[in-house]
């Protein structure tokens, strides 16, 4: 038998899609769309491609995003000479205490700007993308690999920017 959404929480819904896209709106103007796509994303637990020319506020929409629903948020700008554990993280000795502790990547937040993914390394590109689709990083030596969930409400926005040559 099919479940019908109770009509208080589908209202509360569409009031706090409203609110986010009115905060966002005071910020970012003439991307109506855009917002919507991006909560779309975030309330279906998605991830989104955003492209467009370098100056469209892309970086400014996804933190003004966050800021307005209160969620951390992080960029990682892609380079060529990336390695995945600048994304994951790593295990890094304790030099007063010899022991490892875990240093997380800046994957390890609930919404993340993947700035200029496709100038990245393909194996850069696959932790980034693999980590998202497992929703957890694997951090530390291969003989002892503990794995780290991500937040429950992380989501990524990958970023590549078209240039016209």
């Amino acid at each position: 038998m099919p479940s019908h959404p109770n009509p208080a929480a589908v209202k509360a819904a569409q009031k706090f899609v409203g609110d986010v896209r009115t905060r966002v709106g005071q910020v970012v103007v003439g991307q109506d769309v855009v917002v919507e796509r991006v909560m779309i994303a975030m309330l279906t637990g998605g991830h989104l491609l955003l492209q467009g020319m370098p100056g469209l506020a892309k970086t400014l929409l996804v933190n003004t995003v966050a800021k307005a629903i209160h969620l951390d948020f992080r960029r990682i700008q892609f380079t060529v000479d990336m390695l995945p554990s600048d994304i994951v993280g790593s295990e890094i000795i304790d030099q007063k205490s010899g022991e490892f502790r875990i240093h997380r990547g800046p994957i390890f937040t609930n919404l993340l700007l993947a700035d200029e993914i496709n100038r990245a390394a393909p194996k850069v590109q696959g932790g980034h993308v693999g980590s998202h689709a497992g929703a957890q990083g694997d951090l530390g030596r291969p003989d002892d690999a503990p794995t780290h969930a991500f937040p429950r409400d992380c989501h990524s926005e990958s970023r590549r920017t078209v240039r016209h040559l």
